[in-house]
């Protein structure tokens, strides 16, 4: 028994696939996307090649996965940033809430911490432009002993004032680190 030989037409309907957050970065067991100093910039992506080309065991702080687009088409938006801002590595002071894949694979983003002791935390969507994939980081924050600060005191004596005692009435400063008990 033989069988005719016959042509088929297969139709292939193409699925966009949804971009992944991929957890890249040197920290990812324990979620870390980077660390940053108090009132420092952090430039992300600093493994990547000049050309934007990622290899097999680069540190990636933000990255996403998404076989069917290109790294320019794939696009960022940040909210409930605390602790600092994104900026182009270009305008460092300019703050943005939006960047690509691309302009990250070439090191053009940086995170700038605010100089207060808030670790940087943000939600990060990424969009192919159909799907999306958001996830929420917190930043570790390397935090820096400031010295205590002497505020605006007054004191007012009289010429019968023989003794006035310093209080933190007439007499106040401030250390960040260190509660007003611990300040000597």
């Amino acid at each position: 028994m033989t069988s005719a030989i016959a042509t088929v037409d297969i139709a292939v309907t193409p699925v966009n696939d949804a971009p992944v957050l991929n957890e890249t970065f040197e920290t990812a067991n324990d979620g870390i996307p980077f660390r940053i100093s108090e009132n420092q910039n952090f430039l992300l992506n600093t493994d990547v090649l000049p050309s934007g080309v990622i290899e097999v065991g680069d540190v990636l702080n933000i990255n996403a996965i998404d076989p069917d687009t290109l790294p320019e088409n794939l696009t960022y938006t940040v909210s409930g940033v605390l602790g600092g801002f994104f900026a182009f590595a270009t305008t460092p002071e300019a703050k943005i809430t939006q960047f690509t894949q691309a302009q990250l694979n070439t090191q053009g983003v940086v995170f700038n911490h605010d100089g207060s002791s808030t670790a940087p935390s943000y939600t990060l969507k990424v969009s192919d432009g159909t799907s999306f994939d958001t996830e929420f980081y917190t930043a570790e924050l390397v935090t820096v002993n400031d010295p205590p600060e002497i505020k605006n005191n007054t004191l007012t004596l009289s010429e019968e004032d023989a003794i006035v005692p310093l209080t933190t009435v007439n007499i106040f400063a401030t250390d960040e680190e260190t509660g007003p008990a611990n300040l000597k």
